[in-house]
Formats: structure tokens, sequence, C-alpha cells
């Protein structure tokens, strides 16, 4: 079968491999559909993320990929709870752009009836995504800060858990439009101007600032944040961060991770927000890939942020 395989930074090969064989407990995945990391897939590929000390355990070639959905076509012999046939997406980190997956039963979510694969590969972004929302409090004025689809997440849950109002930041139009699109109350262009005067000006003081950048946002954070404003570290930021530490204590800044606990029980919880059309799965897509395409699509992710937001790739 067909999969992309990471070698090195910016060196991903589509390589013929053994179909996977599934243990006991786990469940062999036909992939529909695939969808771009724009933050892990991308900083691996762009070796922003230094693999040694993000992942010391990944052997190389590393199956890349962990966003997918797809259909059961075969199962282990303790599986009990899927069946050939069940359409699932896939939480598992790794092998995901590939033909066939194989998955122990417990990084597993049915999807829900009538659901598109389109939407189903975001499923996996969706769980990361909403761990973090327990920062956020009913009233809260949020800023999110970095509007790829984990981003664009985020605003939307931000606002689906009780956000009084909620901020998109970005330095590129096409995201802040795709942010708009997803209930954004105010968008700002940091490559534009002053984004602190304009986030003051334009949306007041923040309870929540949420970085989905993975860049050096940090000092605006903590200078547009309230006095005990929680600054949310969603984006991994691979290189040295810069901020008035002197501002930040006496602010009483808080510096928050995530809430992970039960990964099926967190995402089933986002999955009510998806049903009832509080969080939508399709507002930021903008691109469809092959899998032959996948080495491509991840440059254009990297080189060219400004012209692509989230990348699906078709692979079934």
């Amino acid at each position: 079968m067909k999969a992309a395989r990471f070698h090195a930074p910016f060196d991903v090969r589509i390589e013929e491999v053994d179909y996977p064989i599934p243990a006991e407990d786990e469940v062999v995945l036909k992939v529909i559909r695939a969808s771009i990391c724009n933050g892990s897939d991308g900083a691996l590929y762009s070796g922003r993320r230094k693999r040694e000390i993000a992942y010391p355990w990944m052997k190389l070639p590393w199956p890349q990929g962990h966003e997918c959905a797809g259909e059961i076509v075969e199962v282990g012999k303790a599986v009990g709870d899927f069946k050939i046939g069940d359409h699932v997406a896939c939480l598992k980190y790794g092998g995901a752009f590939a033909e066939y997956q194989c998955s122990n039963v417990d990084q597993l979510v049915p999807m829900p009836a009538g659901m598109p694969y389109d939407h189903a590969t975001f499923i996996e972004p969706l769980y990361c995504t909403y761990a973090y929302t327990g920062h956020v409090r009913e009233g809260d004025a949020v800023v999110v800060c970095g509007l790829g689809p984990s981003g664009n997440l985020l605003l939307q849950e931000s606002g689906a858990v009780g956000a009084q109002k909620v901020c998109a930041v970005d330095m590129h139009s096409l995201r802040l439009e795709k942010a708009k699109d997803a209930g954004a109350d105010v968008c700002i262009n940091a490559s534009a101007g002053d984004p602190e005067t304009e986030i003051r000006e334009m949306f007041g003081p923040a309870d929540v600032f949420i970085d989905a950048t993975g860049f050096d946002v940090y000092d605006l954070a903590v200078r547009v944040l309230r006095p005990e404003g929680r600054l949310v570290m969603y984006g991994v930021a691979d290189s040295g961060v810069r901020y008035d530490g002197t501002r930040a204590f006496f602010k009483k800044i808080r510096f928050c991770t995530d809430y992970k606990t039960d990964k099926k029980a967190t995402t089933f919880e986002a999955m009510r927000y998806v049903e009832t059309g509080a969080i939508r799965l399709d507002v930021f897509t903008t691109h469809h890939f092959s899998l032959d395409q996948v080495p491509q699509a991840l440059q254009l992710v990297v080189e060219h942020p400004d012209q692509i937001v989230g990348a699906v790739i078709d692979v079934g």
C-alpha cells in the first residue's frame, strides 16, 4: 500500500509499505480522508520542531499524519465494540497519510450518521483544541491568535462554551475571512498595523488570550490581558519567546496548558456542539490534495500560509 513517510525536514516520500496486521485489540482502517495539522505536521516537515526533543520515540522513516477518518475493513479477535464496515474517526498519532492504518480501539470515535468524511477528519483536532476550553469561562472576552484549523476551532469552541465575545488575530487575510465566517466578533490583521493598539481600541482588554500560532506572541498576550488574565498555550513555541516578565508578574498572568483527560469523553462532549451547529468542521477547508500530493501540500502549508488554511487529503 502507499504511505507518506517523513525521512527528514523537507523530505517526505510516498512509498510502498506493508499492509498493516492488527493485534487482537486493533482494527485496520481504510483511510478515506486525512487532513494536515498545520502545527505539528508543518513544524516537523519544516524542521522548526526538533524531532529529537519533541518526539524522541519517533523512529525514521515515520508514517506521517494524525488526523483521519475512514471505514473499518478488518478487526482483531478481541475487538467487541466495532465491526467491519463501521465509519470512524481516528485519534492515533501517526500513520494517517496512508491507504490503510492500524489502530487500537481506544483511539477510535464513531462518526455521526450522515457526517461527511471531509468533516470527520477534523474530529481529532476538535478533541485536541476542545481540551483547552476549560480555561474559558462564561462571559469572557477571548482573543485567539493564529487562525489555522485549530485556531478556528478554538474560536468557535470559546463561543460555544460561553465567551461573550471573541477576537481573531492573524497575519493573513484569508484566515481572517474564515474566522469571520466562523463567528469572530472582531478580526485584526497583525501585519497591517499595531495589533496591541487595535485589540485595545476594537475589542478591549481580554480575559483569555489563546496562542494558536506556535510563535513568539507572548508579550502581546501579556499586554492585552486583564490582570489575572489567562494565557492559554495551545500553540507550541518551538523557538524562544520573549515577554515582559515584570508586567506578567505584577498583572498575575496565568500561563495555562490543557485540560486533557479522557480522549473519548472529551471528544463526545465537543461533538455535542458539532451536532447542534455551534461548532462547524467545514468552515476552514480551502484545499484538497491526493495522497501522492502530500509532500507538495506540506510545502504549501509551510511556505505559503497566506494561501491555505485547511488541507484535506483525499485518500480513499
